[in-house]
């Protein structure tokens, strides 16, 4: 899975962050633990790592980073300058 094919469905994930550590068993585990068997018959739970450990990824925050940028002033060389992950991360913040 790409950054931008995963940045959809982690957005919707952290909507409902708080219910999801729980049954991601994430209280106590280490960054990046594994997702538990029983949330493989979920589709968007269906990871090797916790998708909300990866809602901490440098990636997302350096297309927040540039959505921000792009709501004070336009983006010098925009979209042709920026590396793919970046302009599809930017287009799913502002789509969602």
């Amino acid at each position: 899975m790409t950054f931008s094919s995963a940045l959809p469905i982690l957005l919707r994930l952290n909507r409902k962050a708080k219910m999801l550590r729980t049954i991601l068993g994430c209280s106590g585990k280490p960054a990046m633990h594994p997702v538990p068997d029983s949330c493989s018959e979920t589709p968007d739970l269906d990871w090797s790592h916790c998708p909300l450990d990866l809602l901490a990824s440098p990636y997302l925050s350096a297309a927040h980073h540039l959505n921000r940028l792009a709501d004070v002033a336009p983006l010098d060389g925009w979209p042709t300058k920026y590396a793919a992950w970046a302009v599809a991360g930017v287009l799913t913040l502002r789509e969602g």
